[in-house]
């Protein structure tokens, strides 16, 4: 029988013994060369996951780890028929796509787009155009994950910002966009996002025993911290037909609900005190990285709760949690576990040990600093800790194509140095 399971933890290790013990025998029903289907969230996250299921299991094959917008499409191509072929609205092709639109609306004088034309100008104008035209696709491809109710307004030709003049002068060029790379996919056969998911969730709900047979026996979520609503809902009613199983990893054991960030924190705190009221302790019962750090996943799970009346399978003991506190001696240690517990903020501060470097901070003057700090931090990692392989090393970076070239020129400089 098919069933729709969460699973959550705060231990990603631990997700992933749960999911390699899962995959470890076939799905009843399934042919021996049958593909388990994975969705991930990145490409790193696939690696990780591949390394320690084969880690546990010996082996690691017969999976396909697909992103959640590849799924979708994917079910789609086994339920609805489509033929599988590039559409202009996947995230690759869409630069394209918008930058020739652009080009021949300007070139044919559209008034829609005498805002973006002015932007343009002449002066580099091929290479000003593919950047505008790149920076567009990002924000469509996020109104297909999360404005479904915007593209269907500008599809009926109905406009949504009409209160503001400012923000409505933006509308009508991204609408004019939309409307004309709709155009160009219904000549070929192929509906539009919200259109594809409309359609694809009625056919999950009429779908027969023919059709069910043409779908994975089992489908794993793993590692997400966020999903839009739609897709969330197709898995929903995929988990009434198929197994369907998410391994989601939480920052706390607490159900989170109400938690407000220091900039909300202090608009509040000004209104009780303008209203003549003291107390604001209501304010301080969260944890302060969780308050300004786990919004989006707090809306997901509270998202997911509603969607899944049974509720959710930890696979921890929640008691436990609280009533066997390990041992803390480091600043980091102290940090995870008040987030794990959802410890309110102390007022006092913790007493630190002298050569604690379990959190360091360094100031550096601009980002080729910031690396060769990196890189002599990591040799001291590596010489205090004998057991510390490079896989456990995750470097963060808000911007790769900057650093990536700085990383790979300090690193191979001190390469060369060492001989």
């Amino acid at each position: 029988m098919a069933k729709f399971t969460v699973y959550t933890h705060f231990d990603l290790s631990v997700l992933s013994a749960q999911f390699a013990n899962d995959i470890k025998e076939k799905h009843s029903g399934a042919d021996l060369m049958d593909k388990e289907y994975v969705i991930i969230q990145t490409a790193g996250m696939k690696k990780w996951l591949a390394l320690e299921c084969a880690r546990i299991n010996g082996v690691f094959t017969q999976v396909s780890t697909l992103m959640p917008k590849q799924f979708i499409m994917d079910i789609g191509f086994k339920l609805l028929g489509l033929e599988e072929k590039r559409s202009v609205f996947e995230r690759d092709v869409l630069p394209w796509a918008l930058y020739s639109s652009i080009k021949d609306g300007i070139e044919h004088g559209v008034s829609e787009l005498d805002v973006l034309k002015s932007y343009i100008g002449t002066e580099n104008s091929e290479i000003k155009l593919f950047t505008l035209a790149d920076k567009i696709a990002d924000i469509f491809d996020q109104y297909m994950l999360y404005r479904h109710d915007w593209l269907e307004k500008w599809e009926s030709g109905l406009s949504i910002l009409d209160n503001d003049r400012m923000i409505h002068s933006n509308e009508i060029w991204q609408k004019y966009l939309w409307n004309e790379l709709l155009r160009s996919e219904t000549n070929n056969g192929i509906p539009s996002p919200p259109q594809y998911l409309k359609q694809l969730s009625e056919k999950i709900s009429t779908a027969g025993k023919e059709e069910i047979a043409r779908l994975p026996k089992r489908v794993s979520v793993f590692g997400l911290s966020v999903l839009p609503p739609q897709y969330l809902k197709i898995l929903s009613q995929l988990g009434n037909v198929i197994d369907v199983t998410l391994y989601l990893q939480v920052p706390t054991i607490e159900y989170i609900d109400k938690g407000i960030s220091d900039r909300q924190t202090q608009k509040r705190i000004q209104a009780v005190t303008e209203a003549g009221k003291s107390s604001i302790q209501e304010f301080q019962t969260v944890n302060r990285l969780l308050r300004n750090l786990a919004p989006v996943s707090t809306e997901f799970m509270q998202l997911l709760m509603e969607m899944h009346e049974e509720g959710v399978d930890p696979l921890y003991d929640y008691l436990a949690q609280h009533e066997n506190e390990p041992e803390i001696h480091s600043l980091l240690k102290r940090v995870q576990q008040d987030v794990i517990l959802c410890t309110p903020d102390n007022e006092m501060p913790l007493p630190v040990a002298e050569k604690d470097w379990s959190i360091r901070v360094a100031s550096c003057y601009g980002p080729i600093r910031e690396v060769e700090v990196l890189h002599d931090l990591l040799l001291d990692c590596f010489a205090m800790d004998q057991s510390l392989s490079p896989s456990d090393i995750l470097i963060v970076t808000p911007d790769i194509a900057l650093y990536g070239p700085l990383v790979q020129m300090v690193f191979e400089s001190a390469k060369e140095k060492a001989g």
